[in-house]
């Protein structure tokens, strides 16, 4: 618990995600990543990214 705000103190994060996906979803990440010259990993934590940080209706 942090003392100076009185809330309970973050755990860090481990950096690890393990996902469960339809196969055919897999597939079609895999082949977007590779059109966009990325990673697997690489474009999955983009798409992430965008979605995290955008406006919240």
């Amino acid at each position: 618990m942090s003392k100076k705000r009185g809330v309970p103190a973050q755990k860090p994060y481990s950096c690890k995600l393990i996902l469960r996906m339809p196969p055919e979803v897999h597939a079609r990440c895999a082949m977007m990543a590779e059109a966009n010259g990325k990673s697997l990993n690489q474009w999955v934590v983009e798409v992430l990214e965008q979605e995290v940080s955008a406006p919240v209706d």
